[in-house]
This record gives C-alpha cells, sequence and structure tokens, in this order.
C-alpha cells in the first residue's frame, strides 16, 4: 500500500463569467521513503495540487488517501495531521518574524502536544542542528535569518513532527544555487536516514535530478508525462517534456520551439490541452484528451509514441 495515493483530483475556479479548471483529474501515488518530483511551469496547477493534499484547499472531485485512510470528502476542509507537513516557497511568511527560532520550531510540535515541556524545547534543538544550523541561531529572530536559514527553520519545524511525508512547495526556488544545493543535499539525508517522504514540487527540471526519485510532469492541470527520474530526463517521451528540458539541456539538432503558456483557463475542452502548440499532433489530438497509459516503463498521455527523434 502506498503512503500517499491521489485519484481523480480536480480543481475548478469559478468567476463571474468564466471557470479556471485548475486541475483536471490527476493520479499518483508516494511510497515510504520516495521524493516524487512535481514539475511544471507556473500555472500548471501544482501548487494547488499541493494545496489540496496538505488540506490547506478544497477539491472539487477526487479522492485521496494517506497512511491508508481517505482524508478528504467530508463537508469540513480538516488539517491532515501530524504525520503530512508543508514547507513554502516563502518560509519567512509562515513564521512570526518576533519569534526566535527555538519557538518557530516548537509552534507545530506544541500545537499537537506531542512532548513535555521540557523534552519540547531538547526534541527542537536536537532538530534544529541536525539541519544544520548552529547553536547560536537559537534565539534569532527569524526576521534576521537568509533565506536559507529560514527555510532551514521550516524543514526543522517540519521534522519536529515525526512526518511521514513532506510537501515541498518551491522550497528552494527563492535560493541562489549554491543553498539550493545545500537544502537538496539536506532532504536527501532525510529520505536515506529518516525515511522520511517527499512531494517536491518544482519548475526546475534540472533540480530534481538531485532528489527526485520519479517524476510527474503537468501541463495545464494534468499530469503528461511521470516515471523514474533518469528515464525521463535521458528519454522524454511526451512533446511538452522534451520542450521542457529543451530550455534546462543543451538542443540537440536544428529545431528549436518555444515552450508555451499553461492555459487552463481556455476550460476542460474536447482534445489535448497541448494540441495548438505541439510539434507533433495527430488527427486524433484535436477531439480527444489521451489517456495517460504505460509505455515502456513509464506513463505517458500522448497518441505518439514520443520518440525524441521521431
Amino acid at each position: 500500500m502506498a503512503l500517499l495515493e491521489v485519484r481523480g483530483l480536480k480543481k475548478n475556479f469559478t468567476g463571474k463569467n468564466e471557470t479556471l479548471h485548475a486541475v483536471k483529474g490527476i493520479d499518483f501515488t508516494i511510497e515510504e521513503g520516495e521524493c516524487l518530483g512535481l514539475v511544471g511551469e507556473s500555472g500548471c496547477g501544482k501548487s494547488t495540487t499541493a494545496n489540496m493534499t496538505a488540506r490547506l484547499l478544497k477539491e472539487s472531485e477526487g479522492d485521496i488517501f494517506f497512511l491508508g485512510k481517505r482524508i478528504n470528502g467530508g463537508k469540513r476542509l480538516c488539517a491532515a495531521g501530524k504525520e503530512m507537513q508543508m514547507v513554502f516557497q516563502n518560509p519567512a511568511d509562515s513564521f512570526n518574524p518576533h519569534y526566535s527560532v527555538l519557538e518557530c520550531v516548537m509552534q507545530g510540535a506544541r500545537y499537537y502536544k506531542l512532548y513535555s515541556k521540557s523534552e519540547l524545547k531538547e526534541r527542537a534543538m536536537e532538530w534544529i542542528k541536525y539541519v544544520g544550523l548552529k547553536e547560536s541561531y537559537l534565539e534569532k529572530k527569524i526576521g534576521e535569518l537568509s533565506g536559507g536559514e529560514c527555510q532551514r527553520t521550516a524543514i526543522a519545524r517540519a521534522l519536529i513532527c515525526n512526518p511521514a511525508l513532506i510537501i515541498c512547495d518551491e522550497a528552494t526556488s527563492a535560493l541562489d544555487v549554491s543553498v539550493q544545493a545545500q537544502v537538496v543535499e539536506l532532504i536527501r539525508k532525510l529520505k536515506e536516514e529518516k525515511k522520511v517522504s517527499f512531494l517536491f514540487i518544482t519548475h526546475d527540471l534540472a533540480l530534481t535530478s538531485s532528489v527526485c526519485d520519479r517524476i510527474a510532469v503537468m501541463y495545464s492541470g494534468r499530469i503528461v508525462e511521470m516515471g523514474e527520474t533518469k528515464a525521463i530526463l535521458q528519454h522524454p517521451m511526451h512533446p511538452y517534456t522534451q520542450l521542457l528540458l529543451s530550455c534546462v539541456l543543451p538542443a540537440v539538432g536544428d529545431d528549436e520551439y518555444r515552450v508555451p503558456e499553461c492555459s487552463s483557463f481556455r476550460g476542460a475542452g474536447d482534445g489535448c490541452d497541448f494540441y495548438e502548440f505541439c510539434p507533433k499532433i495527430c488527427t486524433q489530438c484535436k477531439d480527444r484528451v489521451p489517456d495517460l497509459q504505460e509505455r515502456e516503463g513509464r506513463m505517458t498521455a500522448c497518441f505518439q509514441r514520443g520518440d525524441p527523434d521521431e
């Protein structure tokens, strides 16, 4: 049984004149000790997916199973609990800037009443040290920290709750490259030593090679390709994944394509969302949405084989 299983997850935002289909029915799983990278450009629905999974946003349709239990479906939006924690892109916004690092790390565990007062402080100090912050940081105010230090504090606050899953929503995008590498190394350490699972939300495909076991590529509210990280980075099948990779890896051949922006506002539609931009369209693409099907050891939503040299 998977640690996390998402089935048919959808989210619609309705305004006065139009409906935004932000997430259009996606499925994925995460196993114990695994890191799944949810990759795509801004507007593809990955952060909306993260917020629904963490129970910060109510879904329109779909099921979310965590630790063998369905955690959604009620009339009220309820938190997933201490076993699922979230680290945000701008962690400073989730802290009181006047609180010390020690106070901030103790917050979550204090809410769940996990430890006695003396044990809580001891555990907080252990996790602060584990994420790479020195003892001198204990009484520093959050407002005095750098971006990387603040992100480490956010991870320590999540870890003190002993979570089975941590959702990182663009947790490294606001950091410079050297600090990114440090945070990624910390995530790898947590996977190996503590068997913590991760849902790693990012727009940076290259970054996933350092930390993710598998990748799910999103475009316009749908997962278009999913499989082992190495296989997708070395041999992308879906045309959108190929174009996305061409922006970060050396180009092969003479053809150059612009990666189109996601366009969820056009509605659910009858055909493939990538139809207008795809260099490999066929007659079926305009009228039908391709299902996510297994092909050569991965899942791909495309009517074509999707080989890079076709």
